[in-house]
């Protein structure tokens, strides 16, 4: 089955969700503390995700590309099986190693501040989101354009500016540090767009977002 979105929506409008998404989440971040209370912090956590991640590229694709169906946006849809969730768990437990090593201020995910019985709905929510948009929509768009190697590249580098936006503007920490975090952001990246293509479907690149994050919150 092709798991290729359809060529004929707008030629640049991967580029064009890049830079929703990246103008959303910097808005969402520029959020005056006050605007947030403690107790309503994983409530808006939550809608911003599904709002950043989900809602706002799907609206934007089918507004641009009219004559579209859904499937040609979401694919590749997820695939799995026994071999991707072990494959997923080994390859997410050697990038958790890799993050341990860091500073402790990039050891957990973002949003700790979960009740634990929420934590793995929150988790898995994550991990579908951010996998569907950058290994999903945004590689099959892209590589269409720039073809493999520049899709990888460009969904890659995508994503790491995504997940550096923060630590950028809120926590300045010594400039190696925060470059070793990109570096092995973007690899991240790379080995989960690489399993999308070997594997034709989005079930180990979740299971291996999520095994890290999750890795992330249990040894916190």
């Amino acid at each position: 089955m092709d798991q290729t979105p359809s060529s004929s929506s707008p030629r640049w409008v991967a580029f064009e969700v890049i830079g929703l998404i990246y103008g959303a989440w910097l808005a969402y971040l520029m959020l005056p503390s006050w605007a947030l209370p403690n107790a309503l912090v994983l409530v808006a956590d939550t809608i911003a995700q599904l709002v950043i991640l989900g809602a706002l590229p799907l609206l934007w694709v089918r507004l641009r590309s009219p004559g579209l169906g859904w499937r040609p946006i979401l694919h590749p849809l997820p695939s799995g099986g026994t071999r991707s969730v072990l494959i997923g768990w080994i390859i997410g437990a050697l990038f958790f190693l890799l993050v341990w090593a860091l500073p402790s201020a990039y050891h957990l995910p973002q949003t700790t501040h979960a009740p634990p019985i929420l934590m793995p709905v929150v988790l898995l929510l994550a991990a579908s989101l951010e996998e569907g948009l950058f290994r999903g929509y945004l590689l099959g768009r892209l590589t269409l354009q720039l073809g493999p190697v520049g899709g990888m590249l460009t969904q890659a580098l995508a994503f790491t500016g995504l997940h550096s936006l923060g630590w950028a503007l809120f926590n300045p920490l010594p400039s190696l540090t925060h470059l070793a975090w990109a570096a092995l952001t973007f690899a991240f990246a790379l080995v989960t767009g690489v399993l999308v293509r070997l594997q034709g479907g989005l079930g180990a690149a979740i299971v291996v977002h999520l095994a890290v994050n999750s890795l992330r919150y249990a040894a916190g």
